[in-house]
């Protein structure tokens, strides 16, 4: 039997599961990984495994190269373990090989994470799901419908999609199910014994030249809470590197509109114009009263000191 080698796949899936992880599988079985090799940007790897992929395009072909090129574990892993393996690598050439038969399906619903990932929206109306013909099409879909929509209709059937022996399909049928998890475990909140329901927020900042001078940036929403996740050109940040806070608009005294700001003035860091920040964050759903927002689950009406 002949097998292929993609360190890409292992490298994305390796980075992604140590930084956020957290459902309980013995599948997940995390392999050395190649470090040194220097791949070509844009894998569409990259696109499936990361929160803050920022390319304009993705690549999914591969080319063959010698197994010589890679670390010595990696060398040796794969002499000990597979006598006959092929190790790709990811290419920007038309001429090379779509090594994981990625359908017209795949192509369409991964330009659709593509506009998800490096714009925080996209729709799902021009696409029917019964028509998808791939797993991994499907997959894309139950998790944009998840982002996007907080819709998890999809989620309900406890049917795997992916294949057995698809190791792409596996992981990333990993990755829906524990980003499932993240998200719906915050949906709800009791408080006051009143259901409080959260949705998922993705901005993608652009670092203008304000923002770079006044060390600090909007987001779209109001945080529902501090527990934020944000990445600056793909690098997440510890929780000590930035702080959070509120402009309350008031009139007559009255809350108007409130807008979160992260702001990095007091930290270190070397933010520059034209820098990407992702931040995920929860924010309430529809709230009854304008301008009201909950911080640490407190409500926070600003009022006037």
């Amino acid at each position: 039997m002949s097998y292929q080698y993609v360190p890409e796949l292992d490298y994305f899936f390796r980075d992604y599961w140590t930084s956020r992880g957290e459902i309980n599988t013995e599948t997940v079985k995390i392999s050395e990984i190649e470090t040194e090799y220097s791949f070509v940007d844009a894998c569409f790897l990259e696109l499936l495994f990361s929160q803050t992929y920022s390319h304009a395009y993705y690549n999914y072909r591969f080319e063959t190269v010698s197994n010589e090129v890679f670390i010595k574990g990696i060398k040796e892993r794969i002499q000990a373990n597979y006598n006959s393996t092929t190790c790709h690598v990811s290419s920007d050439s038309t001429s090379d090989t779509n090594i994981f038969l990625l359908e017209s399906n795949d192509l369409t619903m991964l330009n659709k994470l593509l506009e998800y990932r490096t714009t925080s929206t996209t729709s799902l109306s021009s696409i029917i799901y019964g028509n998808l013909s791939t797993n991994l099409s499907k997959l894309i879909y139950i998790y944009i419908d998840l982002v996007v929509n907080s819709s998890y209709s999809k989620l309900n059937d406890v049917t795997m999609l992916s294949t057995e022996d698809n190791l792409l399909e596996n992981l990333f049928e990993v990755y829906v199910i524990n980003e499932s998890h993240k998200i719906i475990k915050n949906w709800s909140n009791l408080i006051d014994a009143n259901i409080l329901e959260l949705r998922l927020v993705h901005d993608v900042i652009t670092v203008t030249e304000d923002m770079e001078t006044f060390e600090e940036a909007p987001l779209t929403e109001t945080t529902y809470d501090t527990n934020i996740n944000v990445y600056v050109n793909g690098e997440q940040l510890d929780s000590d590197d930035f702080d959070i806070f509120i402009v309350i608009d008031t009139t007559g005294g009255d809350t108007t509109s409130l807008t979160t700001y992260i702001t990095w003035e007091d930290e270190e860091l070397d933010i520059i114009e034209n820098d990407t920040i992702v931040v995920e964050y929860y924010t309430k759903v529809s709230p009854t009263d304008e301008g009201v927002a909950y911080i640490d689950g407190e409500l926070y009406n600003g009022g006037g000191g």
